[in-house]
């Protein structure tokens, strides 16, 4: 199977770069059907007191293909792969959440990031079944847009995942629903799954979270001088083996502002703020519930370079969780985007977190290249 995905994937590279130049992404398009090739590649060079280290910055390669239907629908199927490109050994873990796998595909070099199929209509939205962002993270999304951190207190990637197994990240299993009227925008998911999760897979195999069938709302609301707000619900039936206690389930919740496009030049600003329960675990494996946020300002230039701020912050939430875990942290920076597909950025993360059991995390600089196609 992984000998197939290979051969899929040297493939599409061949002819994304042979048949297209570097910044094109069409590969097929008539009147009725189009191919498409997208992704990037990222490296990333990190220093911190306790390690230097050069590791893939969440690559991707992904196929996406559309199709006219009658009456004015059209189909779509996208698949994408997440790749290690810089180490040829599993077990790399990324440090930033979007790079993160599913439960499965964990140590993988090679992963399943999307895959799903569906249908499209101007009027009546779009329904698709499989492996897709959560409509949780169309909330969450505006504060989830550095180069190699961020993303970590919004509840989108949970228990060490992509999110999948909850539903709020790249969510697994899944159906939805999509549509928008004017400036509002509507999404609905059900995950029809049963899979659990080793929560601290090298100490404790056994202790793990079983998660069953997921729930979850989201909607937008573009205001007139530009503003986007947005909320979000996502509820899974969950149970806990061998860590001491029970859970029925597992709820997360988000609100989110957003002012400004990411890659345009001006002011870009994003806030998200959540609270969840049974829905985060610490260094030990004890899922507790917290509450967090997440803040990003970025001011682009006209000679295409941005600098930007940012805070992911969370916390407990729960009168039985006993441990010391707590995420804080501030990242400034600075992105060149040389031309649209290819990025230069420099981040300082600093650190005032401490894991399950009250210890403290470095500072960590880090630069990164971008390729996209």
């Amino acid at each position: 199977m992984k000998s197939c995905a290979l051969s899929l994937l040297s493939a599409g590279i061949a002819c994304a770069f042979i048949s297209q130049p570097a910044s094109a992404v069409e590969v097929y398009k008539d009147d009725k059907q189009s191919a498409e090739i997208k992704g990037f590649f990222r490296i990333k060079a990190q220093h911190s007191d306790d390690d230097d280290e050069i590791k893939d910055g969440t690559s991707r390669i992904g196929f996406h293909f559309g199709r006219e239907l009658t009456h004015d629908w059209r189909a779509m199927a996208v698949l994408e792969w997440g790749l290690d490109i810089v180490e040829g050994e599993s077990g790399l873990k990324v440090t930033q959440g979007d790079g993160l796998t599913s439960n499965d595909d964990r140590g993988e070099n090679i992963w399943n990031r999307l895959g799903y199929i569906g249908v499209i209509h101007d009027d009546y939205g779009e329904i698709t079944m499989g492996k897709r962002w959560g409509v949780y993270y169309e909330v969450t999304y505006p504060t989830d847009e550095l180069e190699s951190f961020g993303g970590e207190a919004s509840g989108t990637y949970n228990f060490g995942t992509d999110g999948g197994l909850s539903g709020t990240g790249r969510a697994e299993k899944a159906l939805q629903y999509r549509n928008s009227w004017g400036p509002f925008w509507l999404g609905l998911q059900y995950q029809a799954k049963d899979d659990s999760i080793a929560l601290d897979p090298d100490d404790f195999p056994d202790l793990e979270a079983t998660i069953d069938k997921a729930y979850s709302i989201a909607a937008t609301y573009t205001t007139p001088i530009g503003i986007i707000l947005g909320a979000a619900y996502n509820r899974a039936d969950i149970s806990l083996s061998n860590a001491g206690s029970t859970a029925d389930d597992d709820i997360a919740i988000a609100a989110s502002a957003k002012y400004g496009t990411i890659s345009e030049p001006g002011l870009y600003a994003g806030l998200v703020y959540a609270v969840s329960e049974n829905h985060e675990s610490d260094s030990n494996g004890i899922v507790y519930d917290a509450k967090g946020y997440e803040a990003l300002v970025q001011w682009g230039f006209e000679n295409n370079v941005q600098v930007y701020g940012a805070v992911n912050h969370l916390e407990e939430d729960d009168d039985d969780y006993q441990g010391e875990a707590e995420l804080d942290y501030y990242v400034v920076g600075s992105r060149y985007r040389w031309t649209p597909d290819f990025h230069l950025a420099f981040e300082i993360k600093f650190e005032d977190s401490t894991d399950g059991d009250g210890n403290s995390a470095d500072d960590i600089y880090a630069f990164s290249v971008k390729y996209a196609f």
